[in-house]
């Protein structure tokens, strides 16, 4: 379970000026997107208890467009970040609190 999860895209426009000999070429102008998707905290549940966190993960994609064609489209897997605690067994016991206990006595 991932707690928190953030989002971003940025878009550029990279401009490439052609001259061929003594000759300017009209610009290409590029667009360029950059997406980045973050997700904070993982809590590893076993058994009703919190067995472990860690820092969660993210993967980013890219974007490179000519007017309406898109010339590539890539995205990365998704990249766990490197910090991690593992609890003592059996765990940290997740409260239950009334409303919880009610709604799953249905």
């Amino acid at each position: 379970m991932h707690l928190g999860k953030h989002s971003f895209v940025k878009t550029v426009h990279p401009v490439l000026d052609v001259t061929i000999d003594s000759i300017k070429c009209p610009s290409l102008r590029f667009t360029l997107e950059l997406a980045a998707n973050f997700r904070g905290v993982a809590l590893s549940i076993s058994d009703g208890r919190i067995a472990g966190a860690g820092a969660g993960d993210g993967d980013v994609g890219l974007q490179l467009k000519y007017g309406e064609v898109t010339l590539l489209d890539k995205e990365t897997r998704k990249v766990p970040f490197p910090a991690r605690i593992d609890f003592k067994a059996p765990g940290l016991l997740i409260a239950r609190t009334p409303e919880t206990k009610t709604q799953g006595s249905r």
